[in-house]
């Protein structure tokens, strides 16, 4: 069996992914009142946000059979991800949510 590391759009996919379910899981699924209107859109912008941020900032950076997804925001370079062995490990869903209030998504 080969092994490989994950490349940077694997990362990329992987945190986008991880922020997805945490913020279903935090605002919870949206129903078809007036107020669940609203919880979808603000889902819609905290995703849409997050994606963009990830396109623009993450960076990854190789280390044979190890991958390191970072980004750079007021100074810090902070870690996101770690991959090997074709998966990419991210921040818990305590960290990435802290992360998107923080970023004001």
């Amino acid at each position: 069996m080969f092994v490989t590391c994950p490349k940077e759009n694997d990362h990329k996919e992987a945190i986008c992914l991880a922020i997805n379910k945490a913020v279903d899981e935090k605002l919870g699924e949206s129903s078809l009142s007036l107020s669940g209107l609203f919880t979808y859109g603000g889902k819609l912008a905290i995703k849409k946000g997050a994606e963009l941020f990830i396109d623009s900032t993450i960076e990854v950076e190789s280390y044979g059979l190890l991958s390191i997804g970072r980004y750079t925001f007021d100074g810090h370079n902070n870690v996101i991800s770690v991959g090997m062995f074709n998966h990419v490990f991210t921040m818990s869903k305590d960290d990435i949510l802290e992360e998107v209030e923080k970023r004001g998504f």
